[in-house]
Parts: C-alpha cells; sequence; structure tokens
C-alpha cells in the first residue's frame, strides 16, 4: 500500500507547478538546532521571553543575546537529509514556497 501511495505522491509532485511545503522546528534538530521545547537550558527561559516584541522592548539585552547563541550554533551546523532533499525540489520545482510555523501555541508534556 505504501509504495501505491508514494508513487502518487511523486507523480503528484512531478506534475506541480506550484508546491507548498509546511515544516517546523524538528527539521533542524537533527542538524543540532534546538527547538524551543526540547531544549530548556539553550533557551534558559520560556520562549516568549525571548522571541515576542514585548520581550525585546523589556529586556533586549536578553533577546540579543539568546538570537547571537542561535546564530553561533547554526553558523556550525551542517544541512540535514531533510535540509538536502528540499533544496533538491526547490531546484527543481522553481515555483516551491517553504513556510516555517515553529511556534504553534501546545503544550507540550
Amino acid at each position: 500500500m505504501f509504495r501505491n501511495e508514494a508513487h502518487h505522491l511523486i507523480e503528484k509532485i512531478r506534475s506541480s507547478t506550484f508546491i507548498l511545503v509546511v515544516v517546523g522546528a524538528g527539521s533542524s534538530r537533527s542538524s543540532g538546532i534546538p527547538t524551543f521545547r526540547d531544549d530548556a537550558w539553550f533557551w534558559e527561559r520560556p520562549i516568549e521571553e525571548s522571541a515576542t516584541d514585548a520581550a525585546f522592548w523589556r529586556d533586549p539585552l536578553y533577546v540579543w543575546a539568546v538570537y547571537e547563541r542561535l546564530r553561533l550554533l547554526s553558523n556550525n551546523a551542517l544541512p540535514n537529509p531533510g535540509h538536502v532533499a528540499l533544496a533538491r525540489l526547490a531546484r527543481a520545482k522553481p515555483n516551491l514556497l517553504t513556510v516555517t510555523q515553529n511556534i504553534d501555541g501546545t503544550i507540550s508534556p
């Protein structure tokens, strides 16, 4: 059953002019980029204290420090197989749009 579904998906992608890919923070986890929920040490405080405009106005030095840590970590990260696949797909399908939705408002257990 899976083989037929995968074949159908591949054919749909081949014949499509426009493709939308929705990804989340977990897509970079295997490259060493911590998600907001998975690494409390890295983020130090709840995400609302570093990823909102209110947080920035309340404590801009803290917000800049968080994003500087993330920038440094990202500079050393390597693409994972998912990143490579998306890049290949984007080259093959120039009208591909990737949307990342990293903060979804759910509460993790």
